[in-house]
């Protein structure tokens, strides 16, 4: 008999957790495993993806207070309708309703947390945001396991009250036969983009938030700009478009309107990945960032802060700088731009093959099918 899990996601918009929860999706054994996705915000941009998956997907819609009570009931409803073995929390307010809904079920489902978050610059976070990670501490005893990506992400977390004889590190895990070098597509995406073969592309990939540290990424490309003027820039995730004020005034602030590329949010990350030369990530606070295992599995060499794994996933492959620092973060760009493009291609290879030997997406799917087992045997 198929072991049923309702997965309780905050969101579905494209970002780092809610895609590996796709990617967990998109290889879970279903002749084993019947899964539910609830989105509490909505379908977002993956819901769609998910029910192309043959995974049923409830939308709720918890960001409006009046219809707030009937939307948690609805949610109820639902997962009672599965009778789930497992109610998997799928980021802070995710664990928060698995809780409030397992005591509604028709008997006891198991109850996993999982936490997608590093608590570095945590203060950047919402007032409300804030809250419900302090809550999740306090409920975090009644879960069965917490699951981390990281072991600095765990750490952070128990130092603030969650239990630690719940933690589980399961790192997470990229599909590197969809995030690979492509040389033709590369020329393509690159002339789609406006880009020519003499241009030095850095790329962020990340949403727009006080966390990414855009500003200071920013000031680094200008520096880096002012000693190679074949700099260019490539930015793209939610809220990262025309439409953002505060961007386009950091822009005009660093004279970069003419070297800047904004794309919002994109489905077809694998081709942008290949129209980059480097990928930067200038976070103030990270776990086990995504974008930083999807760049290198495409042969893309990457300058990272040192926060969260960075610079375990790295592995001496791209560059590590000081976060918050501008010129850190400039030396560590300028340095890749200096190098000769044969010299960079050779770290962008040894960047997939640490990725491809390390953080393959199999592993990530064998790890939770076997805590799902285990989670819903009984004691």
């Amino acid at each position: 008999m198929k072991k049923r899990i309702a997965f309780i996601t905050s969101g579905l918009p494209t970002g780092g957790a809610e895609l590996v929860l796709v990617a967990l999706l998109s290889r879970l054994d279903q002749s084993r495993f019947e899964p539910l996705v609830i989105s509490l915000r909505g379908d977002g941009d993956l819901g769609q993806s998910i029910r192309d998956l043959g995974v049923a997907v409830l939308p709720l819609n918890l960001g409006l207070k009046p219809s707030l009570p009937l939307e948690l009931a609805r949610g109820i409803r639902a997962l009672r309708g599965l009778d789930p073995d497992v109610i998997q929390g799928w980021m802070y307010h995710g664990n928060l309703f698995s809780w409030l809904a397992a005591p509604w079920m028709r008997r006891r489902p198991r109850l996993l947390f999982t936490i997608h978050n590093a608590l570095s610059d945590w203060t950047s976070e919402r007032r409300l945001t804030r809250k419900i990670i302090r809550i999740n501490a306090i409920l975090s005893g009644s879960a069965d396991r917490v699951v981390y990506p990281s072991e600095p992400s765990a750490l952070q977390h128990e130092a603030i009250g969650y239990a630690k004889d719940r933690t589980q590190i399961i790192p997470n895990g990229f599909d590197c036969d969809r995030f690979v070098p492509d040389a033709e597509d590369r020329l393509q995406i690159r002339a789609e983009l406006g880009f020519s073969d003499d241009d030095f592309v850095i790329g962020m990939a990340a949403r727009y938030h006080p966390v990414k540290d855009h500003a200071t990424l920013l000031a680094a490309v200008r520096d880096t700009l002012d000693r190679y003027p074949s700099t260019r820039l490539l930015l793209c995730g939610p809220g990262v478009d025309h439409k953002n004020p505060e961007l386009q005034n950091l822009i005009r602030k660093y004279g970069l309107e003419q070297v800047v590329k904004l794309l919002g949010t994109r489905r077809d990350m694998p081709r942008v990945y290949r129209a980059m030369d480097l990928l930067a990530l200038s976070s103030k606070s990270e776990s086990a960032p995504g974008v930083l295992a999807e760049a290198m599995a495409s042969g893309v060499p990457c300058v990272a802060t040192d926060v969260g794994v960075c610079k375990k996933t790295l592995a001496g492959t791209g560059w590590v700088v000081t976060p918050r620092d501008r010129h850190s973060i400039a030396d560590g760009l300028m340095e890749a731009a200096g190098l000769p493009q044969e010299a960079l291609k050779l770290r962008g290879e040894k960047a997939r093959t640490e990725i491809v030997r390390t953080l393959g997406l199999s592993n990530m799917i064998e790890a939770y099918q076997t805590l799902f087992d285990a989670t819903t045997t009984p004691s």
